[in-house]
């Protein structure tokens, strides 16, 4: 608002009986201007017709309480613009905004020795609050802060294991020859089916393990390959079984389902193959027996080893990698830790990676143990089966566990890599 003598006489004519400081604060309101002292006096000195009027003084000042804060200037520099104001205050705009502002203007006379000189005042003030630090002034800065990373200065670090990698596949109790009708146990299990899920999962193994340079394949077959042991139908304790098949065909079949196991796992994997051959508790003459035919077959095959020993444990070591196979009938969990340590405990003296793989219970479990003599764990993982849940194994309950089949990367030097998993939905 820019006082003048004109305007000043206009409202005194139309409002005579106003005193000096409602005059101004009329005047104000009528510009859409802040009423402050310094108004009063210039419309005071325009009416008294004073022809000397000093310019006052240019003063700035910045007041700030807690999260407020005004910043006032009066003087003659021309500051009529919000830009101009803000640049001219100095104030942090990061820390505060802006709520407010006002600016004014008003003519005045100064005696020089040039005589009576006419200048402006200017004068703004600005409100601020204190800003709060929100969603979008993170997403702001963290925006700022990327795009000034230089992602080339950044090189991985990184050393391929070079000591050599070995995959090993664990397609555990299969139970060929158990029969499984779907209206009284919720699925369908049979000979066909075996065949068909044990196929699938080495092959699903292989597909999923191709990435890796595999130097050697560990294969452990058994864990209850078959569902009975004798022509009685029975386990080799007596329990009779479900079964669809004759004896002599479920031999057959396990022995073909096995071979092409091991000719696929030759094709996809070019590496040698190592089988441990497991007896469970159903099937121990059975097992046995395929562990002989599978020798006889694969005897000229120099990159095929069949490890059939009468020992129900089977150990096997990759650098400083060593697993204990047993099916996990006998015996405590807590157990077989330190049986593995006795029985290993001068060629595994440093053996830096220690497992146990059971079957038997047709579920995922692992337990870890530390020994008083030993800093390292030792895990004893009981792996899940491939089988259809029969009668007996419905009626107490034994269901709803995911079925499938696994696999491990190990590295010689820095034990498992990965665990691969092969369900059966």
């Amino acid at each position: 608002m820019k006082l003048t003598k004109k305007l000043v006489d206009k409202y005194r004519q139309n409002y005579p009986n106003l005193s000096i400081t409602d005059l101004a604060k009329k005047i104000a309101k009528a510009h859409n201007a802040v009423y402050t002292d310094s108004t009063r006096r210039i419309v005071s000195m325009l009416l008294n017709g004073r022809k000397k009027i000093v310019a006052e003084k240019e003063s700035r000042k910045w007041d700030e309480k807690n999260d407020s804060a005004v910043f006032e200037y009066q003087g003659t520099k021309k500051i009529d613009n919000f830009e101009d104001a803000i640049k001219y205050s100095g104030v942090d705009t990061e820390t505060w905004e802006v709520e407010r502002k006002i600016f004014n203007s008003w003519e005045v006379t100064m005696k020089t020795d040039q005589g009576p000189v006419k200048r402006t005042n200017f004068q703004f003030k600005l409100w601020f609050r204190r800003k709060k630090y929100g969603f979008n002034d993170f997403r702001t800065d963290l925006l700022s802060v990327i795009s000034d990373i230089n992602i080339s200065k950044f090189k991985p670090k990184f050393t391929p294991d070079k000591s050599g990698y070995a995959l090993e596949v664990d397609v555990f109790d299969p139970h060929f020859g158990k029969l499984a009708w779907g209206k009284e146990t919720g699925e369908n299990y049979d000979i066909k089916i075996a065949k068909q899920r044990y196929i699938d999962a080495v092959v699903d193994i292989c597909n999923k393990s191709e990435s890796w340079p595999i130097e050697q394949v560990i294969y452990p077959i058994g864990q209850d390959f078959f569902n009975y042991d004798n022509f009685n139908v029975t386990t080799a304790s007596g329990t009779p079984q479900d079964t669809d098949v004759r004896l002599p065909k479920m031999i057959i079949e396990g022995k073909l389902t096995s071979i092409e196991s091991i000719e696929i796992l030759k094709e996809k994997k070019q590496c040698p193959i190592m089988v441990k051959i497991i007896p469970g508790n159903h099937d121990p003459v059975l097992t046995f027996m395929l562990g002989e035919i599978l020798s006889a077959h694969f005897k000229d095959d120099p990159n095929v080893v069949i490890d059939n020993s009468p020992k129900e444990k089977k150990y096997w070591r990759w650098g400083k990698c060593g697993i204990m196979y047993i099916h996990g009938d006998k015996g405590r969990w807590n157990e077989y830790p330190l049986v593995m340590l006795r029985d290993m405990q001068k060629e595994w003296a440093d053996v830096e990676f220690m497992e146990i793989h059971c079957g038997h219970f047709h579920k995922t479990k692992s337990v870890h143990h530390v020994t008083s003599d030993e800093l390292q764990g030792i895990v004893v993982r009981v792996l899940r089966s491939i089988a259809g849940t029969d009668l007996w194994h419905y009626r107490n309950n034994y269901t709803n566990n995911i079925k499938g089949a696994e696999a491990f990367i190990w590295s010689k030097e820095f034990g498992m890599e990965a665990n691969i998993k092969s369900n059966i939905l």
